[in-house]
C-alpha cells in the first residue's frame, strides 16, 4: 500500500509526530495511507490536515522509501494556513492504549541527534538539504529486507 509523508521545514525546524510507544519514544514524518480515489498530493494535504492541523502546499517529491511491503512517498512541503497542533485525525481521539501517543511537535534539525527520526535515511536527508539544498530529483531509498 502506498503511504505520503509530509517535509514540513520551517525557521530550520521540522514538524514531526513524537510518537511513545511500549517504553519507546521516537519521531516520524507526518502522513498516512492513500485512500481510494485520491491523488498522493491529496493524501499528503489530507493528513496533515488531520495530524497537524495545516493546510499546506504541496511542492514536490523529495523521496522514496520502500520499507518491508510499502513504498513511502516523501512531499516537501509549505505552511499555507492552520494553527498548529489542531489535528484531529484518529490518532487524537479514542484510540486504543497500545498504540501509543502522538503528539505533534517542532523539532529543530539541530536537536536531531541522539533522537529517532525514523526513517533514518530521510532524517539525514533533511539534516543535509537544509543545510544545502534539496535534490533536485526523487531519491529513492530501498530499506525491504532481502
Amino acid at each position: 500500500m502506498p503511504r505520503v509523508r509530509a517535509i514540513l521545514v520551517e525557521n530550520d525546524a521540522l514538524a514531526l509526530i513524537e510518537r511513545q510507544r511500549e517504553g519507546h519514544t521516537y519521531y516520524v514524518f507526518p502522513g498516512g495511507g492513500v485512500e481510494a480515489g485520491e491523488t498522493f498530493e491529496q493524501a499528503v494535504k489530507r493528513e496533515v490536515f488531520e495530524e497537524l492541523g495545516l493546510q499546506i502546499k504541496v511542492i514536490r517529491q523529495i523521496a522514496r522509501v520502500d520499507y518491508r511491503l510499502d513504498s513511502h512517498y516523501f512531499y516537501l512541503c509549505q505552511r499555507l494556513d492552520g494553527e498548529f497542533g489542531s489535528g484531529c485525525g484518529p490518532e487524537f481521539g479514542e484510540y486504543p492504549a497500545e498504540r501509543g501517543t502522538y503528539t505533534p511537535l517542532w523539532l529543530p534539525v539541530r536537536d536531531f541527534r541522539g533522537r529517532l527520526v525514523v526513517p533514518v535515511p530521510i532524517a539525514q536527508l533533511v539534516q543535509n538539504s537544509v543545510k544545502s539544498r534539496w535534490p533536485f530529483h526523487p531519491v529513492w531509498i530501498d530499506l525491504t529486507e532481502p
